[in-house]
């Protein structure tokens, strides 16, 4: 899913930053245009970022880390777009608060707001 969301900001004229865990997953993009991050942090020192992590667990060992979000301080918005369970999407708003981080979930599962 994050591949075909950064292609689609990339045909739309946006600047993108990739990161993977693995380099061979951004090849192809950086090769459309877009600019590969050192690590996670540097992904997420931008004015947008969209994870598309595969679940709580993924998004605990990459995001949730003394490099991870800590490390954007403040700068962007995350725009989370993983796949997170209700309980997991409390957690990490608390997380954000805890480190003054903005963050967005999409309201797709129909719970509060």
């Amino acid at each position: 899913m994050g591949k075909q969301i950064a292609r689609q900001l990339l045909v739309s004229g946006h600047e993108v930053t990739v990161w993977n865990r693995t380099s061979r997953a951004m090849d192809e993009l950086v090769a459309a245009g877009a600019k590969a991050a050192r690590s996670v942090a540097d992904a997420l020192r931008t004015e947008i970022f969209i994870p598309t992590l595969f679940d709580d667990a993924a998004i605990r060992s990459v995001l949730m880390t003394d490099d991870g979000l800590p490390e954007a301080n403040g700068t962007g918005v995350h725009v989370c777009m993983s796949t997170v369970t209700v309980a997991f999407d409390r957690e990490l708003q608390a997380f954000h608060l805890d480190h003054a981080l903005p963050y967005v979930l999409p309201r797709c599962w129909g719970g509060p707001t």
